[in-house]
């Protein structure tokens, strides 16, 4: 089985398994059916806090739907809690980041099944603790802090899984990734707490206030870390104005645009043609380069061709 059709089967089982999940849930656990309120309110936020992602590299971007899932199994619970996420998911998915309908099922079924398992670890810490009617106090701060750290683990492993089998981030992309996820669920921790205090101890009037102050700390978050992310990307331009400038081979200029290469694209080839001079702008491109024979690109590659082949270039 090559790595495109693990990647393929990986993500239909992620959506299947997500949708077994959520439906096996709300068939167990029927509260949500007299929770239209909560249901409304939640898909609300979950909508607008995973429409305003932050990309981060071509592959990966933060969003704040843990805050839901965090904020609404505690005070509402798992039932109406997944629904509404599954629902927003497809909706900010798919009508305002435009995304295809089936990588929003993907998607789909990744947060259903990071809420669930992380949920299944906050019940586990309970049954330990002997806590068989929590009720939110300073007692149920080792399996809050459980919950949350294995809500973290699962939904990020779940969502970089297919990208670190297959070598997509480079080791500075990754560790830009760490630190700028570890800011972002910090972020959500912090306000998931707050807003369970002011649920929990004061009335409706409060929340409102509360809510409006988080929201908008949250707004100026957003823009700070993005303006950093593009602040980073900007270094990396001029990194590499750096090198293009240098004296450098150009065979060192062939491997950097192959490494890009793998980074952007799944592709099975790289090579480079060239058009010798005299030559009409209709002849066969003649094979200048290939990338070396690495672990990234097809191992079975055949030799390329000397002079019967047009350049259609790049990655095949």
């Amino acid at each position: 089985m090559n790595m495109g059709r693990f990647v393929t089967l990986y993500s239909q089982g992620l959506a299947w398994a997500g949708s077994v999940v959520l439906l096996g849930v709300l068939v167990a656990d029927r509260r949500w059916l007299g929770q239209t309120p909560e249901l409304v309110v939640l898909f609300g936020a979950a909508v607008a806090l995973r429409g305003m992602a932050i990309p981060l590299s071509k592959y990966s971007y933060l969003t704040q739907t843990a805050l839901v899932g965090l904020l609404g199994s505690l005070l509402v619970g798992v039932p109406a809690t997944s629904l509404a996420i599954a629902a927003a998911v497809v909706a900010a998915d798919s009508v305002w980041q435009r995304k295809p309908l089936r990588v929003a099922w993907i998607n789909l079924g990744r947060e259903v099944i990071a809420l669930v398992a992380a949920y299944g670890v906050y019940a586990t810490v309970l049954h330990w603790l002997d806590i068989t009617a929590p009720e939110l106090t300073i007692d149920l701060l080792p399996a809050f802090a459980g919950y949350a750290l294995a809500y973290f683990v699962f939904s990020r492993l779940l969502f970089y899984f297919s990208l670190i089998i297959r070598a997509k981030l480079e080791p500075g992309e990754r560790m830009m990734i760490i630190r700028y996820e570890v800011i972002g669920y910090a972020a959500t921790v912090l306000a998931t707490t707050v807003l369970v205090a002011a649920v929990v101890s004061w009335s409706i009037g409060a929340w409102v206030i509360v809510g409006l102050v988080v929201t908008f700390l949250g707004l100026l978050l957003k823009q700070m870390v993005e303006e950093a992310i593009s602040a980073e990307e900007l270094n990396k331009i001029h990194a590499m104005e750096a090198v293009i400038t240098a004296n450098i081979s150009l065979e060192d200029s062939f491997r950097r645009i192959e490494r890009l290469a793998h980074r952007l694209v799944d592709w099975g080839d790289f090579r480079i043609y060239r058009l010798h001079d005299g030559d009409d702008a209709g002849a066969p491109l003649r094979a200048g380069a290939r990338g070396p024979r690495r672990a990234v690109g097809r191992h079975d590659r055949a030799p390329p061709a000397g002079g019967d082949e047009r350049g259609n270039g790049g990655h095949r």
